[in-house]
């Protein structure tokens, strides 16, 4: 189909429809296909909070949802390689555990970081995880996966360090 043709099918469609489909488009990179959509969406004046305001709390609330999602992936799987490991004795559980206490360790580290920059209590962050009554390790020393937790929190916050 013409690209006239597809502007004129996507304008005909409900804001869900074209935010649906604009969501499958950036899943398969298809960057001409999204730009495509968001141009066929109708354009509004809105009277609202301040763009900086809403941006940062939704990215804030994104941080949150996000740390919670690989937070308790992450202790799930080292429950189940820690319980492999109990069983088997295998030095390969114990490896996986291993690399799973890690992330969590730097996750929580980078977590701390990204606070202390954006002036946000930590805490806060970790009710919305809803882990704010799980251990805490003590800082730890893999630099090089701390700096990639705090680039990837940072970005979901809408923070590019330069």
């Amino acid at each position: 189909m013409k690209a006239a043709q597809m502007d004129k099918l996507y304008s005909k469609l409900t804001p869900h429809e074209q935010a649906a489909l604009a969501f499958e488009a950036i899943a398969n990179n298809d960057d001409g296909g999204r730009e495509m959509i968001v141009g066929s969406v109708e354009h509004k004046d809105y009277r609202c909070t301040h763009w900086d305001f809403r941006s940062r709390l939704l990215g804030l609330t994104t941080l949150a949802s996000y740390y919670a999602l690989i937070y308790w992936k992450t202790r799930t799987c080292l429950a189940v390689v820690g319980s492999k490991y109990n069983e088997r004795g295998d030095e390969a559980d114990q490896k996986a555990a291993f690399e799973f206490l890690d992330a969590l360790i730097a996750m929580e580290c980078a977590l701390h970081e990204v606070c202390a920059k954006l002036n946000i209590d930590v805490l806060a962050v970790k009710k919305h995880a809803r882990c704010e009554d799980e251990y805490t390790p003590d800082k730890y020393g893999n630099g090089e996966l701390v700096e990639e937790y705090v680039g990837l929190f940072m970005g979901l916050v809408g923070v590019n360090e330069g």
